[in-house]
């Protein structure tokens, strides 16, 4: 036989080909419509030069940055894939199977990292959620956001193919203001971009949670933030009974309400605003499940200029005037009298929903 070395070559060329996984690349800005946009629109944008292909898309407007901002469902959130801003792609598919979706995006905070990805109109579960919680710079995630790991679960993102040919892929929203660079669907389930390095451990079940220590309750102090400017947002931060996002009695989520309550010195207007549990203050960047902290954004919509003084002096750190709450109450409420002609009087309400 002649040239056997040209033969081995040739077989092990083809096996190397045979090797190579299935991957369909799509351009994020290169969709062939978008429906659903009446709220929230899709907009292609360049002004971020390390975008593959110099440009990206992003759903605007941005209305809900932090986790203190309004949630509006239906508006600036939608956990029902297909309900805002969609977006379609014609794709070729060389053949059937399942196909695993990454998406290489940018998120600047804690509410601008999810979306929802469909095929042919039609919305199975394994393409619901897509989640990332990296920051501030582009990277692929293959994850979903389940009831129980909120951080996303690599590999389980993905959409049954059943016949090659063309198809439409579909993005939808779930929290505005995320960005998106391209997309990749992979027929590998071992395929990773450059740059993602998923452990077995992370992929077979999630990574058990450490035992929550149970700390002292906060003082009850509530610390004032935020620039004291018209239009600006002001956070009143309670320090106030120890609780943890997993705790079951009670649950700071299903279990306990906190509601502040904005009056005027002469009894009217007033107003009651609801807060939510911020673990440590600080959850966003930490990841804290736990803490002390309850938060109340508002915002100010007066100003001097228009015959009112400021909502809270710049110098005040408010003092709550009473022990930390009991987690053993029902209703635990105080009030403390703020130095302002606009709002003069705080009241403070936890209020335990279930027996």
């Amino acid at each position: 036989m002649k040239f056997p070395h040209i033969l081995a070559f040739a077989l092990l060329a083809n096996f190397v080909r045979a090797a190579e996984p299935t991957l369909i690349t799509v351009e994020a800005e290169s969709f062939v419509k978008q429906t659903q946009n009446a709220k929230r629109n899709w907009e292609i944008k360049k002004d971020r030069p390390d975008s593959k292909g110099g440009s990206y898309i992003e759903v605007l407007p941005d209305t809900r940055v932090t986790h203190g901002d309004k949630l509006i469902d239906g508006e600036n959130f939608s956990n029902e894939p297909g309900a805002v801003a969609v977006l379609h792609y014609q794709i070729q598919v060389p053949e059937a199977g399942r196909y695993y979706v990454w998406a290489r995006a940018f998120s600047t905070g804690t509410e601008d990292n999810g979306m929802h990805f469909g095929l042919n109109g039609q919305w199975p579960k394994s393409g619901q959620r897509w989640q990332t919680i990296q920051k501030n710079g582009w990277h692929w995630d293959c994850k979903q956001r389940t009831e129980t790991v909120h951080t996303g679960v690599p590999m389980q993102l993905w959409l049954d193919i059943e016949k090659p040919g063309e198809h439409t892929l579909m993005l939808s929203m779930r929290e505005d203001g995320v960005e998106v660079d391209q997309i990749i669907l992979s027929k590998s389930p071992d395929f990773r971009p450059e740059g993602v390095n998923y452990s077995e451990a992370m992929i077979e079940k999630p990574l058990p949670k450490k035992k929550l220590a149970r700390l002292p309750d906060g003082n009850a102090e509530i610390l004032v933030s935020g620039e004291l400017k018209q239009w600006h947002k002001v956070t009143l931060t309670l320090d106030g009974p120890f609780a943890g996002e997993q705790d079951t009695a009670p649950n700071p989520f299903t279990d306990l309400a906190f509601n502040v309550t904005f009056t005027h010195e002469s009894g009217t207007p007033s107003y009651t605003v609801p807060g939510y549990f911020a673990a440590d203050g600080n959850a966003g960047e930490s990841s804290a499940e736990s803490g002390t902290k309850v938060d109340e954004p508002i915002s100010r919509r007066t100003s001097p200029e228009n015959g009112h003084t400021p909502l809270l002096s710049p110098k005040e750190n408010t003092r709550l005037s009473m022990a930390a709450a009991n987690r053993s109450k029902t209703i635990t409420e105080s009030r403390v009298v703020l130095k302002s002609h606009l709002l003069t009087r705080l009241a403070v309400t936890f209020v335990r929903m279930v027996a």
